[in-house]
């Protein structure tokens, strides 16, 4: 991420919160969970998002069709993606729920 930032000349703030959160951020994942971690991680432009005339854009789930396409084109089998389908869609609500957090936790007080 940092590097794709850097590429692309992104400001330096926007580099320093990447390079931050990405220090931060780490986790485990088991080998028989990795193809799926890796399924979600590849799929990380497929969010959808409720744009908001009165603040910041709202996340509000994967793009299932966008996420079946990918998953064709991935070279994924008809009974693989039925397979990985209810594994992204746990990771996606758990995603959520961080990103929801912080979304939360971005609003101005009132």
């Amino acid at each position: 991420m940092v590097a794709a930032l850097e590429a692309a000349g992104a400001p330096p703030e926007a580099i320093n919160a990447a390079r931050a959160q990405s220090s931060m951020e780490h986790c485990y994942v088991w080998r028989d969970n990795w193809e799926v971690f890796e399924t979600f991680v590849a799929l990380s432009g497929q969010w959808r998002y409720l744009a908001s005339p009165m603040g910041p854009p709202q996340t509000l789930g994967l793009d299932y069709m966008r996420v079946e396409s990918s998953l064709r084109l991935m070279g994924f089998s008809s009974k693989k993606r039925v397979k990985l389908f209810p594994w992204l869609r746990l990771m996606e609500g758990e995603a959520l729920d961080v990103i929801r957090a912080r979304e939360e936790a971005q609003q101005p007080a009132q």
